[in-house]
């Protein structure tokens, strides 16, 4: 339920915050330099609803009272999302790439390694699963596969001197 609240949020965000980027790409007034927020947030979001999905598995692994589950479900995300945002906007200024440093944006490693955690815990909790015999289902596997994907992704937009190109693909 965690996880679905973090992918409905997360794409809610961005589906927002991809509407205000195409406005600004038309009008001009984005540098191409400038990070969106909503971007970060969405993305660090959906790192620490993974990591929350996991905790909470742990200490509240069956369903015996549904309704105060679903509540305290719910009030993890709440938590987790207004931690998130409130993080980000309260920074003094969005992040910029900085295309002369190595590591073009550096704020991305906070997500890189966000979800690198979820990675090696869905990793470990699917080879408990293959120790126990029990059969790990496609969607275990699936989001071992996505916290993974997201590990690379951001470790090589760490490197970008732009929102919309990696340095080991332009070089100037």
């Amino acid at each position: 339920m965690i996880l679905a609240f973090g992918f409905v949020l997360s794409g809610i965000i961005e589906t927002v915050g991809s509407f205000g980027l195409n406005g600004s790409l038309i009008s001009g007034a984005l540098a191409l330099s400038g990070i969106p927020i909503g971007w970060m947030v969405s993305r660090t979001l959906l790192a620490v609803l993974l990591l929350a999905a996991i905790g909470v598995e742990r200490y509240m692994p069956t369903a015996r009272q549904p309704s105060k589950e679903t509540a305290a479900g719910l009030l993890v995300v709440a938590l987790a999302a207004y931690m998130t945002s409130a993080a980000f906007l309260a920074a003094p200024a969005a992040p910029v790439a900085h295309a002369a440093n190595l590591l073009s944006r550096p704020w991305d490693l906070l997500p890189a390694a966000l979800f690198l955690i979820a990675a090696v815990c869905f990793r470990q909790r699917l080879k408990n699963d293959r120790d126990k015999k029990d059969a790990a289902s496609l969607f275990d596997h699936s989001l071992f596969i996505v916290a993974s994907l997201n590990v690379v992704c951001h470790a090589s937009a760490v490197f970008s001197r732009s929102f919309s190109m990696a340095r080991f693909f332009w070089r100037s």
